[in-house]
């Protein structure tokens, strides 16, 4: 979703100075992240100068906020006291939308499966990383990508039913130890998947280089469409 060098380089979004952090994105599964903003929460307050010194923006206005203009990471502005977001791509138009929209409350155009997800942030799960994926892929495209699966040699999954995954959410539980929850939500019923979903999904994990010899333990339940 976002680069760890960008986040931990921006002095508005550097991990000890950030009390919360949201990052959001548009996902193009055939060109990569069309865009990306970042909104933190800041322990100490990190003015427009010092930020523009570190990065070597220049200061400017867009959307009727006072900004910083960097090339490498984007327009950045402060969006209320000790909260700041930044725009990326530096897209001077597309950053003046996205600031002029930020009134604090939440939009009504956001996704409701995002929405959802973010109710589930809380101090035991301080990390959720929720992807909408509704129309994002189309059927021809997810079978082939089956036809090719290894876990799938034996036991063929039915294409439509995967078709209709509406999103995936990740999230980190942390109590007296950690644990990890992945969430797949479809349309319809998942246990039309169940002979098939461990071993997919520690193969595509595998493929995204996330896969650790603990996930094999992994239990993977199903209710109503969720597993």
């Amino acid at each position: 979703m976002y680069s760890p060098e960008s986040t931990s380089t921006l002095p508005h979004t550097d991990s000890p100075n950030a009390a919360r952090l949201v990052v959001g994105c548009q996902i193009d599964p055939a060109g990569g992240t069309a865009w990306e903003v970042l909104v933190a929460a800041q322990r100490k307050r990190v003015g427009d100068t010092e930020f523009a010194k570190a990065t070597g923006g220049t200061s400017d206005t867009v959307g009727g906020k006072s900004v910083v203009v960097t090339e490498k990471y984007g327009i950045a502005a402060t969006l209320a006291p000790r909260v700041v977001g930044a725009h990326e791509p530096p897209n001077r138009q597309e950053a003046g939308r996205w600031l002029r929209s930020t009134t604090g409350k939440v939009a009504p155009g956001i996704s409701p499966y995002l929405k959802q997800a973010t109710a589930l942030v809380g101090p035991q799960t301080p990390v959720v990383l929720a992807f909408d994926t509704a129309d994002m892929l189309p059927t021809a495209r997810m079978k082939a990508g089956l036809d090719k699966a290894k876990a799938l040699e034996v036991k063929k999954a039915n294409p439509n039913a995967l078709a209709g995954l509406r999103g995936v959410t990740v999230i980190l539980r942390v109590t007296d130890h950690m644990a990890g929850e992945i969430r797949l939500d479809f349309d319809g019923p998942a246990a039309a998947l169940k002979d098939v979903a461990k071993p997919l999904r520690l193969e595509v994990l595998d493929q995204m280089g996330l896969v650790g010899d603990e996930m094999d333990a992994w239990a993977v339940t199903f209710r109503g469409g969720r597993w």
